[in-house]
């Protein structure tokens, strides 16, 4: 008896997995494909923010260039959301393009989730079905797996960029390093390769 007590006890603790269901917000029924999702996004536009970062000299500058992003991003993502360029008869080159703004990738992975759970028998995409195509179909050129590849791709993408941009750009006190100082030995090793060009003397 003791026995049956602690065991519906432990049954009634469980996380129901269709908890979303009891609000009528099936898309969030599975919680750790939405948190990926977001958290992806979420350090995809951090790299993001410092490319642009190193463009921007004056910090009044930062609010409009802040604003155009967010106006270019609510744009694609409508866009997005209408299965453009996510499909065969788009070439690969332009989902590549495409896909390096990060709102555009996270948009596309949200249109799968709802519709995932467009009809009252869709159960959503569980964490072990991520990478399986839409419908059941053989092959596809988006799931929620390959959307998780251009996530971390393009967020590794942004960040070597914007430490590369960081040091050719030349800072308030006119400092920079040359283009190709990656290329130079003494960077990797730490002998003579913090050389930087153009500093300012007075």
């Amino acid at each position: 008896m003791v026995r049956r007590r602690i065991t519906s006890r432990h049954a009634s603790q469980r996380p129901d997995p269709k908890f979303g269901w009891d609000f009528g917000f099936k898309e969030f029924a599975r919680p750790a494909i939405i948190a990926e999702v977001i958290s992806a996004l979420k350090f995809n536009m951090i790299s993001l923010a410092f490319v642009l970062s190193s463009f921007i000299s004056k910090s009044s500058s930062a609010t409009t260039v802040g604003f155009l992003v967010f106006l270019i991003g609510f744009i694609t993502q409508i866009v997005s959301a209408t299965g453009f360029p996510y499909s065969n008869a788009y070439p690969a080159s332009r989902r590549a393009i495409w896909s390096l703004f990060p709102p555009n990738t996270f948009s596309a992975g949200l249109k799968l989730l709802l519709d995932a759970t467009s009809t009252p028998a869709s159960s959503g995409i569980s964490w072990s079905e991520r990478a399986v195509c839409e419908g059941g179909m053989s092959t596809c050129v988006l799931s929620i797996d390959i959307i998780y590849q251009w996530q971390v791709g393009t967020f590794l993408f942004w960040f070597v960029l914007a430490i590369y941009f960081d040091n050719i750009i030349p800072n308030a006190s006119g400092v920079k390093k040359p283009i190709f100082y990656y290329l130079t030995p003494g960077y990797w090793t730490g002998k003579g390769g913090n050389k930087v060009e153009g500093i300012v003397s007075s």
